[in-house]
């Protein structure tokens, strides 16, 4: 389980978790993620993904291009 403490951002504010819709395109088609959480600055904006969340979103569109590559 990954921890959701975001810390604090670099003009002070401390990020707030939440969770997102994220959309991407791999191959030409539209990837739509649900709930994904992330951290968001209440001061100036700033979003921050966990790290270890950003590498299993990679590995599975790495398997997803491969999948969508034999269709």
């Amino acid at each position: 389980m990954m921890a959701l403490d975001y810390g604090t951002c670099l003009c002070t504010g401390k990020y707030e978790k939440r969770s997102v819709l994220v959309r991407m395109t791999v191959e030409g088609k539209l990837i739509v993620l649900d709930d994904v959480p992330q951290g968001a600055c209440p001061l100036c904006g700033s979003r921050v993904y966990k790290t270890d969340l950003l590498a299993c979103i990679e590995a599975t569109m790495k398997r997803r291009q491969i999948i969508l590559t034999l269709d």
